[in-house]
């Protein structure tokens, strides 16, 4: 056993060796000492590379400097190498790699150049993707289940497309529409509030009862100026119904007598125009608003 276990070489035991000066030489003990030499060489690391290593090897430490480029999977990649492959882009990892710290938050990030890090996350009670400007950007809460936005949005809360039904997750009267007040069927005043007092622009909800009111948009409207003596005809016609007519006159209008009134004839009320019905025989200009659907 020429070295102790811990690298130190000791020599063959008295009466091997030492050597007694003015003594014969014995062959037994010179030869145990060449052999024992021998195998002590034979058991170091040769410069050239010859024999592979035997056992695992503890640098205690200590740096292995000057070392080439890694080639071969096998081979040992060298500090430099390693960061002018990551500098670069090339670099590619084929095999999972896994980081286990012992205790607190496990991270493993990226970076593009002159930007921040961003980072695979786990810890004890979830994981996901961090960054220092964004903070949690989406993540996996254990304890619950939950699958949150910006770690606070459970994203199971959100507006989704199941069959054409779209659920929200508000309050008030909105909260209780169902397929069937839909903005294609939403007539009445209830369905109207379930759609969030807005109903669809080519339906409109008018009472009968009097007074007649109109309960939401939809509606249009035509200003214009003609005169007594001929009918209103809409540049643009009503798509559906013209549904009143106010009229008027100013008194600085040419022709406009003090007194003078003017009447719509209600029974020529289309989509298309009117008629007016005068007080008087003059013709002067006369303004009226119409307002229809």
């Amino acid at each position: 056993m020429p070295f102790d276990g811990t690298g130190v070489y000791n020599p063959p035991l008295s009466p091997t060796f030492p050597a007694v000066g003015g003594t014969v030489i014995q062959s037994a003990h010179y030869n145990s000492v060449i052999l024992d030499l021998a195998a002590a060489m034979t058991n170091c690391v040769k410069r050239d590379g010859q024999g592979a290593w035997t056992g695992a090897q503890n640098a205690a430490g200590r740096k292995i400097q000057n070392l080439g480029n890694g080639v071969q999977d096998g081979d040992a990649v060298n500090l430099k190498q390693l960061r002018d492959l990551v500098s670069t882009g090339t670099g590619t990892l084929t095999l999972n790699t896994i980081v286990t710290p012992a205790s607190g938050e496990a991270r493993l990030g990226v970076a593009y150049t002159a930007t921040e890090s961003v980072y695979l996350f786990a810890n004890s009670v979830s994981y996901g993707v961090y960054s220092a400007a964004g903070g949690v950007l989406i993540d996996y809460e254990r304890a619950t289940g939950k699958k949150r936005l910006g770690g606070t949005i459970d994203i199971a809360t959100l507006v989704k497309n199941d069959a054409g039904t779209y659920g929200i997750n508000i309050s008030g009267n909105a909260a209780t529409a169902s397929a069937a007040t839909t903005a294609t069927t939403a007539t009445t005043a209830t369905n109207a509030l379930q759609l969030g007092g807005v109903v669809a622009a080519s339906y409109a909800l008018k009472t009968d009862t009097a007074p007649n009111s109109l309960k939401f948009a939809g509606m249009e409207i035509r200003v214009g100026v003609t005169t007594g003596s001929a009918d209103c005809v809409f540049s643009t016609p009503f798509p559906n119904a013209c549904l009143h007519v106010i009229s008027s006159r100013n008194a600085t209008d040419a022709g406009a007598a003090s007194g003078d009134t003017v009447f719509v004839n209600d029974s020529t009320v289309t989509r298309f125009g009117f008629s007016f019905k005068e007080a008087t025989t003059a013709s002067y200009p006369l303004h009226y608003i119409a307002l229809g659907n």
